[in-house]
């Protein structure tokens, strides 16, 4: 049997934290813009979305509690991320 190494680049973004103004924005597509590039560069990206996506619902919150808004998931997979781990 043959065998052939291949290499996958792995790449990690975060922390992604959002304080006040940053929670209020209706999209966050454009604050991923200037680094786009980059991040289609790797194979798998991780990020560390440090704040829970928790919505209006449950109240907008900077430090200490964090409440992010939910269509910040829907964000990050029009902008760059590739996969989806909760099978959804």
């Amino acid at each position: 049997m043959d065998y052939q190494e291949d290499t996958i680049e792995i790449g990690m973004i975060g922390d992604i934290l959002l304080h006040s103004p940053l929670y209020k924005y209706d999209s966050f597509i454009t604050s991923f813009e200037p680094i786009q590039e980059e991040l289609e560069l790797v194979d798998i990206l991780l990020a560390n979305q440090e704040s829970i996506p928790a919505g209006v619902k449950f109240g907008l919150s900077g430090y200490p509690d964090f409440s992010s808004p939910s269509h910040i998931i829907g964000d990050f997979k029009k902008s760059w991320c590739r996969y989806n781990f909760n099978g959804k």
